[in-house]
């Protein structure tokens, strides 16, 4: 068993600039981001 996919959710996680970056490391792990879309 190992991991699926990361669900990122809360707050806007795309004011972190590093944020896809990680996400586009783990080719094999879907990252779903929700964003609340205010930036």
């Amino acid at each position: 068993m190992g991991i699926s996919f990361i669900l990122l959710a809360g707050g806007e996680p795309l004011l972190r600039k590093d944020v896809l970056v990680a996400a586009s490391k783990i080719k094999e792990v879907a990252f779903p981001v929700f964003t609340n879309g205010t930036v």
